[in-house]
């Protein structure tokens, strides 16, 4: 039997801000020492691995949201689920409707960066309209 007693929204938010900033901080760690021993020769498996790396802190920063939502109250986990819903439609949408702009009006190609600025910043204006319904 858990016994253990639920964390306040205010415990939750300190939490999942700590355990991104430590996934940040090794993952910036990782990054530039991967760079680094790419640079100074690294070859096959080991130049994968090596390129690979940084994302071992992301994947930490991927469960930490993953435990943040699972353990939010209704109203906002509701919130998160609904800003994210937006997100990722607004982000199809920019998508298809950029594709077309590259294909048929010449616009220059866009790298993957895009994608996740754009879900980032449709998440937080989406969260900011929810939160106020």
């Amino acid at each position: 039997m858990n016994t253990k007693k639920p964390l306040t929204p205010a415990q939750l938010c300190r939490r999942h801000q700590l355990e991104t900033l430590i996934a940040g901080v090794v993952y910036a760690i990782m990054l530039v020492g991967s760079i680094q021993l790419i640079k100074h020769g690294a070859t096959g498996w080991l130049r994968i691995a090596l390129a690979l790396s940084p994302m071992l802190p992301a994947a930490f920063m991927i469960w930490s949201v993953y435990r943040n939502v699972t353990q939010m109250d209704e109203l906002q986990r509701r919130i998160e689920t609904e800003a994210f819903a937006l997100a990722a439609a607004g982000t199809a949408f920019l998508g298809l409707t950029y594709t077309f702009l590259e294909g048929d009006a010449g616009f220059p190609e866009l790298g993957s960066w895009w994608a996740w600025i754009s879900v980032s910043m449709i998440y937080a204006i989406a969260r900011i309209f929810l939160r106020r319904r």
